[in-house]
Order: C-alpha cells, then sequence, then structure tokens
C-alpha cells in the first residue's frame, strides 16, 4: 500500500536529510531511499524554477557588461592554438 505523507512531513524529512544525510534520516524515519531522493529531487527542481529570472525582468550591470563584450566579439573571428591549430600534427 502506498503511503500518502503531508507536504510539511517532506519538508521536514528533507531538512533532516540535509542535516544528517539521506541515509540516515530514511533509517531515522523509515522511509525508503528513493522515496526521500524523489522528494528531495521535486524540493530541488521547484526551488530552481521559483528562483528563475523571468525574460523580462531587468539585467544586472554584470549582465550588461558581458552583453557589451560580446557584441563587439561578434563580428570578430579568433584564430585557434596549441594542439587544435592548423600547425599541429
Amino acid at each position: 500500500m502506498k503511503m500518502k505523507y503531508s507536504k510539511e512531513f517532506k519538508e521536514q524529512a528533507i531538512k533532516l536529510s540535509d542535516e544528517i544525510g539521506v541515509k540516515q534520516a530514511c533509517a531515522q524515519l523509515g522511509l525508503v531511499y528513493s522515496t526521500l531522493a524523489d522528494w528531495r529531487k521535486s524540493y530541488n527542481r521547484e526551488r530552481i524554477l521559483k528562483e528563475k529570472p523571468l525574460e523580462n525582468a531587468p539585467l544586472t550591470e554584470r549582465e550588461k557588461k558581458l552583453m557589451k563584450e560580446n557584441a563587439g566579439n561578434s563580428g570578430r573571428q579568433t584564430t585557434s592554438s596549441g594542439i587544435f591549430s592548423s600547425h599541429a600534427l
């Protein structure tokens, strides 16, 4: 029978696993390793998506500087050196 766990329980289990490790948290809570690992993966994915900046968000100063540098380099061709150069064997 598949167990249902509350969101709060899952969050506490994830926090505990951050502190003592996934294996130990599973042993302490009576969970199967893959269950807690899946919760952690889902939690991290959701967190990353929430933190992802919006496409229309204003650029940081660093981003503006990098865009200027990239725009200045767009017409230039660079030559390779080292083992990938045309002079290599």
